[in-house]
């Protein structure tokens, strides 16, 4: 079993409600295909992270010093 873990909490509930809804046809593809996979019954759970919680949320972002040590901690790199 597959765990994809998110930090919005309207996606998830996209995702828990399968119906169709005109306002989210601008998500991308690869949601739909996520979607999907979870309507066969496949092997895939969504969770919840919060953004602190989140490495590669991270990465794009330029951190004040503490959050760069903290960074580092979570990457298991100090």
């Amino acid at each position: 079993m597959s765990t994809l873990y998110n930090d919005n909490q309207t996606s998830l509930s996209t995702f828990k409600d399968t119906t169709y809804k005109p306002h989210s046809k601008h998500i991308g593809v690869s949601i739909h295909q996520i979607k999907e996979f979870i309507e066969d019954g496949k092997e895939v759970t969504m969770g919840y992270c919060g953004t602190s919680d989140m490495i590669a949320d991270r990465l794009p972002k330029p951190l004040v010093l503490s959050k760069h040590v903290q960074f580092l901690q979570m990457c298991g790199l100090s």
